[in-house]
């Protein structure tokens, strides 16, 4: 996949504006090699657009500090605020989770501002220090 930095560019100004660092990580991560979606299976980055634009992005790693590949992580998750709650932040998840089903067991997400959206997806808070995470999906009992 190749991450479109023009399309970017507004959920990055915004995120900016909004103080959220994750997305600027992301182009970062990305322009240097350290992420781009692809260490192994289930490991994927969408984007959500209204035309050619993006509105929202998201995507899922194996969670780097977990040790174990059955375990993902959401990763650099943002709507723009103008498409905020009319749909796009499930509609994103939903098509992140579909792809996650087969491949993990567990999701785990870092998240301060935005709990009772991942609350309401169904991830219970999960402080885990070890591997920095706030919350937890459990996709299958091992």
């Amino acid at each position: 996949m190749q991450l479109d930095e023009g399309a970017l560019a507004p959920l990055l100004a915004a995120a900016d504006a909004e103080a959220h660092a994750f997305v600027r990580r992301l182009a970062i991560d990305w322009r240097s090699g350290a992420n781009r979606f692809d260490r192994g299976p289930g490991e994927a980055y969408w984007s959500l657009r209204a035309g050619s634009d993006w509105v929202a992005a998201g995507g899922l790693n194996i969670d780097p500090r977990a040790r174990d590949p059955r375990i993902g992580r959401v990763r650099h998750f943002y709507v723009l605020p103008e498409w905020r709650r009319r749909g796009c932040a499930r509609a994103l998840f939903a098509q992140l989770l579909s792809h996650a089903q087969p491949h993990f067991d567990r999701l785990l997400l870092h998240t301060e501002r935005a709990a009772a959206f991942w609350e309401r997806q169904g991830f219970l808070r999960f402080d885990d220090e070890c591997t920095h995470s706030t919350h937890a999906l459990q996709l299958r009992s091992r």
